[in-house]
């Protein structure tokens, strides 16, 4: 005898026998449907019974290798036997069941979750039941819900849960009521043609009194049937100051008056009666209309001359929009325009102190051919790009006045390139300018001790700066104007002293030496401080000399001096007649160094402190290495380390060598952090990490010795915009560093 087959469900309903029924027995009989049906529902009852006797055993949850949680349900849940997989928190579900029906996890109901209420939009007829629900944990912190508005043009006011408190969003849903008012509005706003239909071309078109249509235009014009302009008689009183027309000559198209946006000044052309009558005005009589020597064009109008003055002073707009008055020396041999600053804002001296790489050696070629700061950047008339080797003695009288500032054929040199730089960033920022004088005091192929007083090194290196520091004083009285040297550049180190520790104590010794007769020379108040540029090793040396870690040493150790940065993603050029350099810096890296000191200093000027990007901890654990940086590129918002892959070399793990064990990672970990990951833990003995210090690859025009790390900055470059191949943002790389890790 046979049993009726049995399926664990939940029958909906249990079939009556009816007398037109057939008696017939066996499988699908109708005389087994009833007793079939509730041995059905009897099995289905059995499992969930059964199953309930303790879920703790039966419970089981989603993973990452198990996603809905049945696959360790089944290999841990008897046949016939049920189980449960719990949900997420914030899910519509807490648990589904299952049955373990011989090895197949066959889903049978459900258990409302947390969800199921929490991701609801939810409207309350009043604040304080919605607030109840943000206690029941039924609002979540951060979500909204809608209480109900009893006025007439509002449904609902929106709420957010702000800490445990419903607080107003401020959005509102609007009823049928204001939208019909609002539709009202539109309809009145377009019988009264504010813009009127089937008019072509027009974004704002206005229909006036007498039917034509005026208005912007959809190409950004103004379209009007014509202009009148009433003479002053016939305007409102309480108009006629906005009435001023902006005009240009139909002559020679200069404008008359105009207006800079970006500036939010205006400036007039008048004429020579006019100047001379408002400088009469102004100046209480004495004053007369001069010629202003040299081509300048429209950049330079209202020209003047007091009586008394030993200039001729006119209005200037330079290339930054900036308009400002500038004087130029009457009986004077040069056209020179120097900005007639007030007395107490002294002209700074751009002065940079060094050998080759400070000055015009080796690189040839410039790619600035025409002063583009005429009346802000200044060099001396009388010596080849404001420049002066140590091998001979430089006369003060070769230095007559002051020229706008412009290398001559041969090379680009740092300090014009720097004055540029300083220049073009208070530009950018609307900033008022001093003026800067560019100077150079240089000698290549030169240790340290070639750049003392000539009495000690036998050299006329300190001399030369003096004379420049003194004549600078003396020209710039001149034209009314005083001058200091605020900060110097440092470029040295190629030709050491070799030792980190000997270059560090000679390099000390040297600015101790110098620098007080550098600020006696100038009768400046302040001491003059000092921005170290980290030099580059010659291609050809056999190795480091290690003077990159005696400058960052000096640097850290002194309080008037700064550690600009390195200088191996400065381009290097190419060696009269001989091809590319092996050390170097070329035009395009000299102008970027320009932009980049233009950070540095204004930093020192205006705050008294710069830090390059530079590391502070590099901590060992197991093998992987942790190294913190700091700098005042990354103080800035957003700022952040980055590899920079589109202007140096790519380099061997950009850079950074851990000597005796293998680098197979570098990866940016965070704004200020990078972790290297070795091959193996290191040798107890092993704990000296280095970056840019080994040399890498050679390629062409670049450093051997280099890295990829840097801080990119939200500056763009002005030289990039106006053609030359630099990187478009200004950017700050890490510096070169040798250092211990600890553990």
């Amino acid at each position: 005898m046979s049993n009726l087959p049995e399926t664990p469900s939940w029958e909906s309903g249990i079939h009556q026998l009816e007398e037109a029924d057939r008696a017939k027995a066996g499988p699908g009989g109708v005389l087994n449907v009833q007793a079939n049906q509730l041995a059905n529902r009897t099995r289905w009852l059995k499992a969930l019974v059964e199953s309930a006797q303790d879920y703790r055993e039966y419970t089981f949850y989603k993973s990452e290798s198990d996603p809905d949680g049945t696959i360790a349900g089944l290999a841990n849940t008897p046949a016939g036997k049920m189980f449960r997989v719990a949900q997420g928190l914030s899910d519509d579900l807490a648990f589904i069941y299952y049955l373990n029906d011989s090895g197949t996890a066959l889903a049978l109901t459900v258990l409302l979750g947390r969800g199921a209420i929490i991701n609801n939009v939810r409207e309350y007829p009043a604040l304080s039941l919605a607030q109840n629900d943000v206690a029941a944990g039924n609002i979540l912190e951060g979500a909204k819900c809608r209480v109900t508005n009893s006025s007439d043009y509002v449904l609902a006011d929106e709420y957010i849960n702000n800490g445990g408190t419903l607080e107003p969003t401020g959005r509102k849903m609007p009823s049928n009521d204001i939208i019909g008012i609002l539709e009202t509005i539109i309809q009145q706003m377009q019988r009264q043609s504010l813009y009127r239909d089937g008019v072509s071309g027009f974004s704002v078109p206005v229909l006036s009194a007498d039917r034509y249509v005026v208005g912007f235009k959809d190409d950004g014009s103004l379209a009007v049937g014509g202009v009148e302009i009433p003479s002053f008689d016939n305007i409102p009183p309480r108009d006629a100051p906005l009435c001023i027309p902006i005009v240009d000559s139909t002559l020679d198209g200069f404008v008359g008056i105009g207006f800079n946006p970006k500036t939010g000044l205006t400036f007039a052309l008048l004429d020579d009666d006019s100047v001379a009558y408002i400088a009469d005005k102004i100046g209480g009589g004495g004053t007369t209309v001069p010629d202003i020597r040299g081509e300048w064009g429209a950049r330079v109008f209202n020209p003047r001359h007091y009586i008394g003055d030993e200039y001729n002073t006119a209005s200037v707009l330079d290339k930054g929009s900036r308009t400002f008055d500038a004087r130029q020396i009457v009986e004077g041999v040069q056209d020179t325009l120097v900005m007639a600053a007030p007395t107490v804002t002294a002209i700074r001296i751009a002065l940079v102190y060094g050998q080759s790489n400070a000055g015009l050696g080796g690189s040839t070629g410039r790619v600035v051919n025409s002063a583009p700061w005429s009346f802000s950047t200044w060099g001396f008339a009388g010596v080849n790009g404001s420049s002066q080797q140590g091998t001979v003695p430089m006369s003060a009288s070769s230095l007559t006045d002051f020229l706008p500032a412009l290398d001559y054929s041969a090379a680009q040199s740092p300090a014009i390139c720097s004055a540029y730089g300083i220049t073009q960033r208070n530009a950018e920022l609307g900033r008022d300018d001093p003026g800067y004088i560019a100077a150079t005091a240089w000698h290549g192929s030169q240790p340290i001790s070639s750049f003392y007083p000539n009495a000690q090194s036998g050299y006329w290196n300190y001399e030369n700066a003096v004379t420049f520091l003194q004549r600078s004083v003396e020209i710039a009285a001149q034209y009314g104007r005083t001058a200091i040297l605020d900060v110097m550049q440092w470029i040295q180190g190629e030709a050491g002293p070799t030792g980190r520790d000997n270059y560090a104590t000679q390099l000390d010794d040297l600015f101790t030496t110098i620098l007080p007769g550098f600020k006696a020379a100038t009768g400046q108040a302040d001491n003059v401080q000092v921005a170290i540029w980290q030099t580059n090793m010659s291609k050809a040396a056999s190795g480091e000399n290690y003077a990159s870690q005696g400058q960052w040493d000096v640097a850290n150790n002194r309080a008037d001096c700064f550690l600009a940065g390195p200088m191996y993603q400065f381009k290097l050029g190419d060696e009269p007649g001989t091809g590319p350099s092996t050390v170097h810096t070329g035009p395009e890296g000299r102008l970027m160094l320009g932009e980049t000191y233009a950070d540095v200093y204004s930093s020192i000027v205006d705050k008294g402190a710069w830090n390059p990007v530079q590391p502070v901890s590099a901590v060992l654990s197991g093998n992987v290495v942790d190294i913190n940086f700091e700098g005042t590129p990354l103080d800035a918002f957003g700022a952040k380390l980055a590899i920079d892959s589109d202007w140096v070399p790519d380099t061997l793990n950009h850079g950074f060598t851990f000597p005796g064990a293998t680098i197979t990672a570098v990866e940016i970990t965070g704004a200020k952090t990078v972790r290297l990951t070795l091959s193996a833990v290191p040798a107890v003995s092993n704990r000296t990490l280095r970056y840019a210090i080994d040399a890498f690859d050679d390629v062409t025009y670049w450093p051997t010795r280099r890295g990829n790390l840097m801080v990119e900055t939200d500056r763009k470059s002005w030289w990039n915009s106006q053609g030359v191949n630099i990187p478009r943002n200004v950017r700050h790389y890490a510096i070169r560093f040798e250092i211990t890790v600890t553990e």
